[in-house]
């Protein structure tokens, strides 16, 4: 952004005098040092030793600024306190102008010292104290023999500006300054530039211990507008600078870390780092060089380092699939027929059916702008609707057509079952289509929609009733039903009861409902009856508060669009996954019908591909039990429409090589999306698809504890009624945990990719479901 002509130096140097007035702050109090201040005695500096924005240091006495400074910071620049007149005239400031500046502050000895160097300069009426250039120069020295080390390229930076007076001085035939500059050069070197190392390590100095993941968002005075770029950091980011400034406190609040290439141990950066207890490497000297925006770095402040992480492969999501349900998952990926199935690339390693899913960055970023373009095409949305609503029907139909047609031909079984396995193809590849990722840019442009209707605080609260189904799930419908029966005991007992005094990870099964019902028992007749009721009437309740709301917000008719869309699509993600869920529960008998035909063990049958399956039906062809073993550990790899196959050995060794390897022990909080708000405190529970015997962890776990899950699942409702907060490595608006923490009032984070990484069972954490952040505590 180019400087507008009314707000040049004149303009901008005028209001700052004018501020400082209005706080109390006498004229001879305080100084310009730098930028402006060369500009006007004719030491204009080359732009290319600082591009952008100006940038100017003010040196002011201590005891004058109205704020209270700690003494052991003199030198350093002052930390505006937030939230007051002074911190808003400042922001102002820059907005009026796109100018930036600091406060030194100056013990009174130190500033009586410089003033010898003042230099007044009358600008439309008004006189302002520059520090001369000898003056600064001498400031420069002091502050090079104090911080030389610890300014790292800072200092570099200073020193060109040294060599360049020195320059100017000669010309001018400005001895006194031409003799101090070569006495600074002659003391310290100038690095001669070198050719960037972009795989070089990033080492500084631990501002402040912890250990972060984050996307980086690097800001550097040679973007055209660095203020406005830093403000637009989104939550859980990492801030990389070259170094921190007053001005760009909103953005660092809200990053997860702070790296700089210059600082020591009193920088601005450190110092606000330890106060908001935010992770922070300082003196890097090459940060803001090697990373760029949108890089996936891990910073490691216990050690001073941060790394660049590959991203590649990003770990969407964990679960427990049989072998064929992943065949059939990739089998519909590889064919990209499904609206969302077009990823460039996919990988599954399975360990004992324990799935960990990769997905390319690049993908998962462009579904985003794919979903929000699909959702304003009517045609294109209905036909996805209609495609999914069908397969979920069919799949069903289908498979049970093969279990309850008696004496079916060998042809006829072979042609339905491959018509069964099609099907499901397609409804898991269109399930992704629901995925969060494609959510995300739907959401913004919401959020976006509302923002300026209502309070900022009140958004996410809002957001989530707006976009609560109030369609009846299958779940929903399953506790009512469990309820009726419940009554329907009570109703029995009544009745009959007085007999008595004449003498004074399989399906649900009997005892899974009998512990269900046990805790419906403990409730009263009439406690019954309301808990029916409410259920009864919730989905009635929340659509009217959603007509009444959208009614005073007066929503935009494509605004209320997106949200339909977004309900829609969490009804339909939801039952999508019940209908294969259920599908899959199905195959089990066709597969005891298939062993029946073949004699081949229906549980090996599960480790068979379509192809395989089809040649064994037709031709009688068996897989080896030998080959059957190794698929205890397998993978799929799919890149560019080529699917290859991988089991044993093999999948050990596609691990190391395309995965790399993080180290998640020393962080200790992670951010996600708020699914419903809400701050608890309590000990965690790790429960995901990797957990050896899921049920009895479930049994295990505490009424009040914080569920730490990668995504919930149906089987998990115990759980998630037993938590205190819900929180997920996966999700968003339209997933499961959103839907059912909504149901029952319990705070939920979702999305934050790493939470069952991150914490372990027992860890005391804070769950806080207005900022979408869980943290040890």
């Amino acid at each position: 952004m180019k400087q507008k002509k009314n707000n040049g130096i004149k303009e901008s140097l005028i209001e700052i005098k004018r501020i400082f007035d209005s706080w109390g702050i006498d004229r001879k109090d305080w100084a310009l040092m730098i930028h402006f201040a060369d500009i006007l005695q004719g030491y204009e500096l080359k732009k290319s030793l600082r591009s952008g924005p100006p940038h100017l240091n003010i040196v002011m006495r201590a005891s004058a600024i109205p704020w209270k400074i700690n003494e052991d910071l003199l030198g350093v620049d002052a930390i505006i306190p937030k939230n007051t007149r002074f911190a808003n005239d400042i922001s102002e400031f820059h907005k009026k102008f796109n100018c930036d500046f600091d406060i030194v502050p100056e013990s009174d000895e130190s500033f009586n010292t410089f003033s010898k160097d003042f230099v007044n300069h009358t600008i439309a009426g008004h006189t302002i104290t520059l520090l001369s250039v000898l003056g600064d120069l001498k400031y420069t020295e002091k502050s090079l023999e104090d911080k030389f080390e610890e300014w790292g390229s800072k200092s570099q930076r200073v020193l060109l500006k040294v060599k360049e007076i020195s320059e100017i001085a000669e010309k001018k035939n400005d001895k006194e300054i031409l003799k101090c500059a070569q006495r600074i050069l002659s003391k310290y070197k100038i690095e001669e530039s070198k050719e960037l190392d972009v795989n070089k390590e990033i080492k500084g100095i631990c501002a402040h211990r912890g250990k972060v993941i984050g996307k980086a968002l690097v800001v550097t005075d040679n973007d055209s507008d660095p203020f406005n770029k830093v403000l637009s950091i989104k939550e859980g980011m990492v801030l990389v600078v070259p170094l921190t400034r007053p001005p760009y406190m909103p953005a660092i609040q809200k990053c997860c870390a702070l790296v700089t290439d210059e600082g020591g141990v009193l920088s601005h950066a450190a110092i606000i780092a330890r106060e908001m207890n935010k992770p922070c490497v300082i003196g890097t000297k090459n940060a803001t060089k090697i990373l760029k925006d949108g890089d996936l770095v891990e910073v490691d402040a216990t050690k001073g380092e941060v790394k660049k992480l590959s991203e590649d492969w990003v770990l969407r999501w964990e679960s427990v699939h049989p072998f064929f349900r992943m065949n059939c998952f990739f089998n519909g990926h590889k064919k990209k027929q499904i609206l969302g199935s077009d990823y460039s690339k996919l990988l599954g390693i399975s360990r004992n059916n324990k799935i960990q899913m990769y997905y390319s960055q690049n993908d998962l970023e462009r579904k985003s702008e794919q979903a929000l373009s699909m959702f304003n095409d009517n045609n294109k949305l209905s036909k996805y609707l209609k495609f999914v609503k069908k397969n979920n029907f069919e799949l069903i139909k289908e498979i049970k057509g093969l279990l309850t047609q008696k004496n079916l031909s060998e042809k006829v079984f072979i042609k339905k079952y491959e018509s069964c396995m099609i099907r499901l193809e397609c409804l898991l590849a269109s399930y992704d289509l629901s995925r969060p990722e494609f959510f995300v840019s739907v959401e913004k442009e919401v959020k976006d929609n509302l923002k300026n209707k209502i309070l900022e605080g009140d958004l996410n609260e809002i957001f989530t009733l707006l976009t609560t189904n109030t369609k009846r799930t299958l779940l929903n419908q399953e506790e009512l039903d469990r309820l009726d029966i419940a009554l329907r005991i009570h109703k029995h007992q009544q009745k009959y009861g007085w007999i008595g005094t004449s003498e004074s990870e399989e399906p649900w099964d009997v005892e899974h409902f009998k512990l269900q019902l046990d805790e419906d028992l403990k409730l009263s007749f009439e406690e019954l009856i309301k808990k029916i009721s409410d259920k009864e009437h919730h989905e009635a309740n929340t659509e009217q508060k959603q007509k009444e709301l959208a009614k005073r917000l007066k929503i935009s008719k494509s605004t209320n669009s997106l949200l339909e869309i977004i309900k829609t699509f969490s009804h339909l993600r939801l039952n999508t996954r019940l209908k294969w869920v259920r599908a899959g529960y199905l195959m089990r008998f066709v597969f005891k019908e298939i062993e029946k035909r073949t004699s081949v063990n229906s549980k090996n049958l599960e480790k068979y591909t379509l192809d395989e399956m089809m040649n064994l039906l037709e031709n009688n062809v068996r897989v080896s039990s030998e080959e059957l073993d190794a698929r205890d550990d397998y993978a799929f790899l799919l890149v560019d429409d080529e699917l290859n196959f991988f089991r044993g050995k093999e999948v050990k060794l596609l691990e190391e090589e395309q995965i790399e390897k993080v180290d998640y022990s020393i962080i200790k909080e992670v951010r996600g999306m708020v699914a419903n708000s809400g701050k608890v405190t309590g000990k965690v529970r790790v429960i995901n698809a990797l957990t050896e015997n899921q049920d009895k962890a479930i049994n295990d776990m505490k009424q009040g504890e914080v569920l730490v899950t990668g995504m919930t699942r149906p089987h998990l409702i115990v759980a998630m009624k037993k938590a205190s907060a819900i929180v997920t490595d996966e999700g968003g608006i339209t997933s499961h945990a959103a839907i059912i923490s909504r149901e029952l009032g319990k705070p939920c984070i979702i999305g934050t990719k790493i939470a069952t990484k991150v914490f372990k069972d027992g860890d005391l954490v804070e769950v806080d479901g207005s900022k979408g952040l869980v943290r040890k505590k």
